[in-house]
């Protein structure tokens, strides 16, 4: 499938977290720079087929790279409905960034993602040291530090259940 990052949210978020959400998404992508002339230094980010402007509102968010892979697409209110929550009651989706260079602004997307939304669970193909530029473009740019990569890639439902299956078996 390729290099993809995935994550899991509730099926409808609120509008004013999503309001919030989007207006970030609009300062990491001031954060991470436009090339020159367009064609010296930044990255380039276009709409989600890789041209035009990415979309930053109140519904929904959506950008790509240029040239174009695959478009991040979040949207408040969930937009698959033939999908079935797992087990936590989140709703999965993903997108494959083939670790083109709009890979940075996606994991910085989805880590202001996890701030904005906590029931929202991360998982990605990658690992820490993949993820180090978005994360430090994140914290750049907002002015707040990360929570670890081990934190973000979990639901905090799953940290439950293995505190609780660790409880147990120490009294058991």
């Amino acid at each position: 499938m390729g290099y993809c990052h995935y994550w899991a949210r509730p099926a409808e978020l609120p509008l004013g977290g999503f309001r919030s959400f989007a207006a970030e998404c609009r300062t990491l992508r001031r954060a991470l720079g436009v090339p020159v002339l367009g064609l010296f230094g930044g990255v380039k980010i276009g709409g989600s087929f890789g041209y035009g402007r990415p979309i930053f509102r109140e519904h929904a968010i959506g950008f790509n790279g240029r040239p174009g892979c695959e478009p991040c697409v979040i949207c408040r209110v969930f937009h698959k409905p033939q999908q079935a929550p797992d087990k936590f009651g989140l709703y999965w989706d993903y997108v494959k960034t083939a670790e083109e260079p709009y890979d940075e602004l996606v994991v910085a997307v989805l880590v202001s993602f996890k701030h904005h939304f906590p029931a929202a669970a991360l998982s990605s193909d990658g690992g820490e040291s993949d993820w180090a530029r978005g994360i430090a473009l994140y914290e750049r740019a907002t002015g707040r530090q990360a929570p670890g990569f081990g934190v973000l890639t979990v639901p905090p439902e799953a940290h439950m259940a293995v505190d609780l299956i660790e409880i147990n078996r120490q009294q058991g």
